[in-house]
């Protein structure tokens, strides 16, 4: 996955990432979705910009394994799925 622009403020390499799913509501709930998170790799390509922000485009690596579960975007909450925590979807 690749990101442009991107405005940096430290210099962390790994990183939790969220993915949900919008399309895919979750049960009875009208405000839950589909998710995962998985952390990444941070891969700098460059770095420039101006005087505000160092303006540095990167690739995201995936490492280790997902966890699967549900995300409320009102309360921002993830919650795992307990029978598929960490297992990779085939």
């Amino acid at each position: 996955m690749t990101v442009d622009p991107y405005k940096m403020r430290d210099d962390s390499v790994e990183y939790p990432f969220l993915e949900v799913n919008t399309f895919e509501k979750v049960g009875q709930s009208q405000n839950e979705y589909d998710a995962w998170v998985q952390t990444g790799a941070v891969d700098l390509k460059s770095y420039g910009g101006d005087t505000k922000a160092i303006g540095a485009p990167f690739d995201i690596h995936f490492i280790g394994k997902k966890t699967y579960g549900s995300f409320n975007p009102t309360t921002k909450k993830f919650t795992p799925t307990t029978d598929s925590t960490n297992l990779e979807q085939t």
